[in-house]
């Protein structure tokens, strides 16, 4: 992967609007979420939707029901 793509020039337009939070818990590498989302690509590893709004639900759900 390394020999096949140019990072450098793949991730220059993408950071500057690349999140540089200062608050909470620190964003990823910008190189590290690129090559992860070029492996899902590569690869086909892909969340369908609903699958991924069903988990948000129950997160949601879960957090917000008293014990």
């Amino acid at each position: 992967m390394e020999e096949l793509l140019p990072w450098k020039e793949l991730e220059r337009p993408i950071a500057r609007d690349y999140s540089k939070s200062l608050r909470g818990r620190k964003p990823y590498p910008l190189s590290v979420m690129l090559r992860i989302h070029c492996m899902q690509l590569f690869y086909d590893l892909w969340i369908p939707i609903p699958i991924m709004n069903s988990r948000i639900e129950y997160k949601i759900n879960t957090a917000t029901t008293p014990e």
